[in-house]
């Protein structure tokens, strides 16, 4: 008696279980489902992760961040660093003279943390270098620190292998970001909406899905950079070599037809495009226009170069990557470029 009463609570079980897993997976939304890698999930990531750019003047690596307060030594000035301020005061220094090295020298022991929030304890200049060493490149694009999500978030999970599904919330930054970067090739997931988006000046907004939820990510990132340390766009378009890495139009992508054509940017507004030996003229300004970082190219040259020839919005960039963004026509397909740093 006492087997078949067990075995009747476990067929009961599993039954449940599995009306459970399918009410879980109807309540997928599938035209809100993202993966690890989505261009959505990106920007995620990087609102949700620990901030490391901003503190670039200290240690040149958006790898990590150094916990504040620390004490500096640069261009031979005793420096303790314990807000923004004083970062700023350290780039300042960095740029009074053109003939020092500009290199920072921590007082050690520091503390390291990287975006996903682990810390490492660094107690001497070796040590330190083998961190760095150890984080490799970081030239993707870094934190926007100046929006945040309210939390807990609702997240629903979807294994595509096993037909699994399961809901889970989330209630940090830490916890969104280690879940997004922990998912598995054959999963997904979704956010469920409405959601809440706290503004740069502190107010809130509502997102009903993932569009709302993208524009009002892209449509904040300068404002969060223009409260950093980092350098201006004419300020880094004018280092090194560049090319066209991605060009689409509406859903067209032309990046082809700048295959082997590099572009040099001179602080005097000159520019020059060159392929297989021969030179484009050119000239390129960069202003404000309502609130947004617009860039302009002219060429003198035909095809392809005359495309490049609209006033961008600057959607974003770094020391090595700028992406721009022209709405065609008066609201018609979006033209997308990014130029990358070679």
């Amino acid at each position: 008696m006492k087997r078949l009463i067990f075995l009747v609570f476990g067929l009961f079980f599993l039954s449940l279980t599995s009306c459970q897993d399918e009410e879980e997976i109807q309540s997928i939304d599938n035209t809100q489902t993202l993966t690890k890698d989505a261009p959505l999930s990106v920007l995620i990531r990087r609102v949700a992760q620990n901030p490391t750019y901003y503190d670039n003047v200290l240690d040149g690596t958006a790898s990590f961040s150094v916990v504040l307060p620390v004490s500096i030594t640069v261009n031979s000035q005793y420096i303790h660093v314990n807000d923004n301020d004083d970062l700023a005061y350290v780039k300042t220094v960095k740029n009074a003279s053109n003939t020092d090295d500009d290199i920072v020298y921590f007082n050690f022991p520091i503390t390291l943390i990287k975006p996903d929030y682990s810390s490492t304890v660094v107690q001497s200049q070796q040590q330190y270098n083998d961190f760095i060493s150890s984080c490799g490149s970081d030239a993707n694009f870094h934190e926007i620190s100046c929006v945040g999500f309210k939390f807990p978030i609702q997240v629903k999970l979807y294994n595509t292998n096993s037909q699994s599904a399961s809901t889970r919330k989330l209630y940090n930054n830490s916890e969104m970001y280690n879940y997004i970067i922990s998912l598995k090739a054959d999963e997904i997931y979704s956010i469920t909406y409405p959601a809440e988006m706290k503004n740069p000046d502190g107010t809130w907004t509502v997102v009903n899905n993932n569009a709302e939820l993208k524009s009002f990510i892209e449509n904040n990132i300068n404002v969060c950079d223009s409260s950093s340390n980092q350098n201006t766009l004419s300020e880094v378009i004018v280092q090194g070599t560049w090319q066209v890495t991605s060009f689409m139009e509406g859903t067209h992508d032309e990046t082809y037809e700048f295959n082997g054509y590099t572009f040099v940017f001179a602080s005097n507004g000159t520019t020059v495009a060159t392929k297989n030996s021969v030179n484009t003229n050119g000239t390129w300004s960069t202003y404000l226009d309502d609130g947004k970082t617009k860039l302009e190219f002219y060429y003198t040259g035909g095809n392809p170069l005359n495309h490049m020839e609209e006033d961008w919005e600057v959607v974003e960039f770094t020391d090595t990557t700028i992406r721009l963004s022209h709405q065609s026509g008066g609201g018609g397909e979006t033209h997308l470029m990014t130029l990358s740093r070679i």
